[in-house]
């Protein structure tokens, strides 16, 4: 085999599983995120709001690199009992600046209260920054992994000399 038809069919593969894996996890994350907009909405009082610091593999090389997720604590009541939770709309704001991270942080910060919603099926189950203003990017993501996934069906498709 040519070292051409080689590369065709390993990046194929490789664009392949990323295009299936990137738009397996976005899928989950859409229908999280719509359940979560059904469940009922109670009014939540914010604990704390600041960034956290992490790192993101990235990469063929599997490059490492630093992101800044906004982290907010948050409370709410049902009946006599209170819960609290950290988990935000499709689970946290990803920055790749700190001072993006920490604007979004401030401005929850500034709030006195915010929409909480809690799974009926376990109240300690809940999510707040619920909607469209998060799901957007889940969106993007899953036409950026279905042309992922057609690049990677093309270039093999291009290796036993099927044009489409």
């Amino acid at each position: 085999m040519h070292d051409s038809q080689t590369f065709l069919i390993v990046a194929g593969i490789v664009l392949m599983v990323i295009g299936f894996v990137s738009a397996k996890t976005n899928l989950v994350e859409i229908r999280s995120a719509i359940a979560a907009s059904k469940w009922a909405s109670v009014d939540g009082a914010i604990e704390s709001a600041g960034v956290s610091e992490d790192y993101d593999y990235a990469g063929a090389n599997g490059s490492k690199r630093v992101i800044f997720r906004v982290v907010i604590r948050y409370s709410y009541r049902l009946g006599n009992r209170t819960y609290s939770s950290d988990k935000s709309g499709s689970d946290g704001r990803i920055f790749s600046s700190f001072s993006s991270a920490q604007r979004t942080a401030d401005h929850y910060a500034t709030q006195k209260t915010i929409k909480v919603y809690v799974s009926p099926e376990d109240p300690m189950r809940s999510m707040i920054g619920v909607g469209m203003q998060w799901q957007w990017r889940y969106w993007l993501g899953l036409v950026v992994s279905a042309v992922l996934l057609g690049l990677g069906v093309m270039m093999i498709l291009a290796r036993f000399g099927v044009h489409a």
